[in-house]
């Protein structure tokens, strides 16, 4: 069997890596942008991305993902925004060998998350792709609707969001928005009209009358921020 590769090794190459594409002037703008509390080293996402896949091709013939989620659960925990995304990107390589008992891990990075795009690729890229494999998932997703924590509102609507664009399900989209079209935080209503605006691509008469029932109820800034494709 072969040997895994070295969980601390793996993260201090990433961190080594990291600093040495650092750019300074990006990593204010970045700060700026994502308003995050986390420091940049100011890497671009598809250098980020490179790396990450890198790291992932090394655990392909892992009999399990452990090794992988090693290196990706000691990133997760760091400081520095760019080695959170690369554990993200990492796990998301080999996302197709992700099963059910991983929920847990990933909400629980959840509860770490402090910028919009983290938020997103853990809901989309990791979580999502269980929830487009298995729609029950999405009773899940509905609970987390109701949770004080924004970045769990709206990873509820973005875990949906593969779903809808790759298998057309617009009735799951619906399930998840409608808990949410009076939601007061524009993080949340972001993820909506994300959400929505992909339902309306691939269902454009049903994605209209779920708008108009709503039209009546009175979602006014979400419904503002909406504009849809033409």
């Amino acid at each position: 069997m072969a040997k895994l590769p070295d969980a601390r090794g793996e993260v201090e190459e990433v961190r080594r890596r990291l600093r040495s594409m650092s750019n300074p002037a990006a990593a204010r703008l970045a700060r700026a942008a994502l308003r995050s509390p986390l420091s940049f080293h100011g890497v671009i996402p598809p250098q980020v991305r490179a790396l990450a896949r890198e790291i992932a091709r090394r655990h392909r013939r892992d009999r399990t993902l452990d090794g992988l989620l090693l290196t990706a659960r000691a990133l997760w925990k760091s400081r520095w925004h760019e080695e959170r995304s690369t554990a993200i990107h990492m796990v998301a390589a080999l996302v197709r060998r992700l099963d059910h008992d991983d929920w847990a891990e990933f909400k629980g990075w959840l509860r770490a998350v402090r910028s919009p795009d983290h938020c997103d690729g853990i809901a989309i890229d990791l979580l999502g792709s269980l929830v487009k494999r298995d729609r029950s998932w999405c009773r899940v997703l509905k609970h987390w609707t109701l949770s004080e924590n924004i970045w769990e509102r709206r990873a509820s609507a973005m875990g949906v969001l593969l779903r809808t664009r790759q298998m057309g399900d617009v009735e799951a989209a619906f399930y998840i928005c409608e808990s949410l079209m009076r939601d007061k935080s524009p993080q949340v209503r972001e993820a909506v009209v994300a959400v929505l605006t992909e339902a309306w691509t691939a269902d454009s008469r049903l994605t209209r009358e779920f708008l108009e029932r709503w039209r009546g109820k009175g979602a006014p800034a979400l419904l503002k921020e909406l504009v849809l494709p033409g």
